[in-house]
């Protein structure tokens, strides 16, 4: 894909926000280019932040640095650390579809300042006392690369108020752009008409202000650009079967966002089989995780990946009906990252994207296990809930406001991340 100037922005961001839309390798270089020059040299930017960590930019070594807010949450950032590591690990054994940022280190409060001055003085971070200020406990991570501005203009042309897109262009925190993949989810409309449904919205709903950084990419903002949804039921559920039955975790309040693509490939498909064995070589940098038909066989960069986050919450769960019920309540205590069970037999968006989640899970659990009784009676269960939702229409809401969630790492209950659900993102 080339940035032709005679896109419009609808035809742009439908066009770019799909798996499918390879770069050119002067798009690609002409996007990394402008990266590198949104980038902060003299001082840490700030790229965001939840209940559990600060997030900087370690720009330098392509990585993100996660500092704990308070003393009482270095628990819960080792165990984003420790959970990290085992799916990361877990992801690349599988060749899975969905990217999963490589963990590098974690930090205790006692080396920070150690580490910050080696890589100070080698001339990696800027010259910034933040992190030694607040001495607590540092994890870092690959960064998910953000969209480019194209892409972001586009966003903004498309859904902002007409009253906030100057300043929405000129806020810097805008640049950090992932959008948070809401299969599970639409937006209220006020009206139907013709146009995208920013024009439609009851704006008395929105947030006060217009923001880019976690873009909620709902299912009907989906179907507003004309962006197929069912791209992405694939690489959460493979991801999900993955944590359930693989890593053995719950799942809980991970993230699924479209992002960049990493500029090199460091991820190529897994070789086995009578591959291994025949003792013929082959060349596999053009073969990616996932892609059995092999259609990049050029190596060109995607121009967009899904990818999986945030692990501090992720706990363990058993073999057992134990463990699928701590499973089922991790889907249903996040945001609505997943499709939703649909509740009638239309031929509805909702109706496919949960039936190919659905199979998609169940071929990827048994892939795992060699068994289907415990996958089952997740999905059996989670429909099960879901059924219950739709009596009281909230299937299509976000995560309950209650403390109803497990109790997690540090003694936490429920969700962490500062969420909010406005109408217009």
């Amino acid at each position: 894909m080339d940035f032709g100037k005679d896109l419009g922005p609808t035809e742009m961001l439908l066009r770019y926000l799909s798996r499918n839309t390879l770069l050119t390798p002067i798009t690609a270089a002409t996007i990394q280019q402008e990266q590198k020059a949104e980038r902060q040299d003299l001082h840490l930017e700030h790229i965001g932040e939840g209940f559990c960590a600060i997030m900087y930019d370690f720009a330098s070594a392509g990585q993100v640095i996660k500092q704990a807010k308070s003393w009482n949450k270095h628990p819960e950032l080792w165990n984003d650390y420790t959970a990290h590591q085992r799916i990361y690990a877990a992801g690349l054994g599988m060749g899975v579809q969905v990217c999963i940022p490589q963990p590098a280190y974690f930090i205790t409060p006692e080396n920070v300042g150690t580490w910050y001055s080696r890589h100070r003085d080698a001339g990696e971070l800027p010259n910034d006392p933040t992190l030694l200020k607040n001495m607590k406990a540092l994890l870092v991570s690959e960064r998910i690369p953000a969209l480019p501005q194209t892409v972001r203009d586009a966003l903004v042309d498309v859904f902002c108020p007409e009253d906030q897109k100057t300043a929405a262009r000129a806020n810097p925190e805008n640049r950090n752009c992932l959008l948070r993949l809401y299969l599970g989810r639409r937006r209220a409309y006020s009206g139907v008409g013709s146009e995208l449904s920013v024009h439609n919205f009851d704006f008395s709903l929105r947030s006060a202000e217009f923001r880019l950084r976690n873009f909620e990419f709902t299912l009907d903002k989906m179907e507003d650009l004309g962006v197929d949804p069912m791209q992405f039921a694939a690489p959460m559920a493979e991801a999900l079967a993955l944590m359930h039955w693989k890593v053995r975790c719950d799942a809980f309040d991970v993230e699924f966002v479209l992002g960049s693509s990493t500029k090199l490939r460091v991820r190529c498909a897994l070789v086995g089989g009578d591959e291994e064995t025949s003792g013929e070589m082959r060349t596999t940098w053009n073969r990616e995780p996932g892609d059995d038909n092999n259609t990049n066989p050029e190596c060109l960069q995607r121009a967009v990946q899904v990818w999986l986050l945030d692990f501090n919450q992720v706990g363990s769960i058993t073999m057992d009906e134990e463990g699928v019920y701590k499973a089922v309540r991790g889907f249903w205590d996040n945001d609505p990252y997943y499709p939703r069970p649909a509740s009638h037999e239309a031929n509805t968006t909702e109706v496919r994207l949960w039936e190919m989640f659905k199979e998609i899970y169940l071929a990827t659990s048994v892939e795992i296990t060699k068994e289907t009784s415990l996958p089952l009676s997740f999905i059996t269960k989670v429909e099960k809930e879901a059924t219950a939702r739709t009596a009281s229409a909230s299937i299509l809401q976000g995560p309950p406001k209650g403390p109803t969630s497990a109790a997690r790492v540090g003694g936490n209950t429920g969700k962490k991340k500062q969420r909010h659900y406005p109408g217009v993102n």
